[in-house]
């Protein structure tokens, strides 16, 4: 009688493992290592999200900065779906400018990330900040923190997005960030 039984197991190191076992010889392995054509080739999305994270794992990756928490949280909050936010990477940076050079930087923000009538109400506010910043120091602190995630929207498909978060400060610290200086953009 030579009954053969094959059972598949998923193991959590890349790889997937069919066994195959007969009553006239001892076990055998075949081993088929995944790849990203066999995650796609799945039909369940949970199972191939699985499959991928197994494949690609991503480092999980603490903030690093009070200020890059602070913005994922007001990303968050922009999300269809922020219970499915996975952190992928975040990048920090600062640079120190003069006044005239943040107003510029600002005036060209403002003009790239809205229509005329908003952009021409926000160019108010932001030269009466700039001018009341004048009084008081030389000079500001521009921090930004670029940011990748994973988050499903409002269908239920996982999408990789990119947000941008800026603040300034009138010293080299973040935790001196100007109030009302924080914006965060996702695309």
């Amino acid at each position: 009688m030579n009954d053969k039984r094959e059972t598949r197991c998923n193991l959590p190191l890349l790889m997937a493992a069919a066994v195959v076992a007969s009553a006239a010889s001892t076990p055998s392995f075949a081993v088929t290592p995944l790849s990203p054509a066999s995650c796609s080739s799945i039909s369940d999305a949970v199972a191939r999200l699985s499959c991928f994270d197994r494949l690609f794992p991503s480092p999980n990756q603490p903030v690093t900065s009070k200020l890059a928490g602070v913005c994922i949280e007001r990303l968050k909050q922009s999300l269809k779906a922020p219970s499915t936010f996975q952190l992928v990477e975040t990048e920090t940076d600062s640079e120190r400018l003069s006044i005239d050079e943040y107003k510029d930087h600002e005036l060209i923000r403002i003009r790239d990330s809205y229509d005329a009538d908003t952009a021409s109400m926000y160019r108010a506010l932001m030269i009466e900040r700039v001018d009341a910043l004048r009084t008081q120091v030389d000079a500001v602190t521009a921090f930004s923190v670029s940011i990748s995630y994973d988050a499903q929207n409002a269908f239920g498909a996982m999408l990789r997005g990119k947000a941008h978060c800026s603040a300034v400060s009138t010293t080299d610290r973040e935790d001196d960030v100007i109030a009302g200086t924080l914006t965060v953009e996702s695309r």
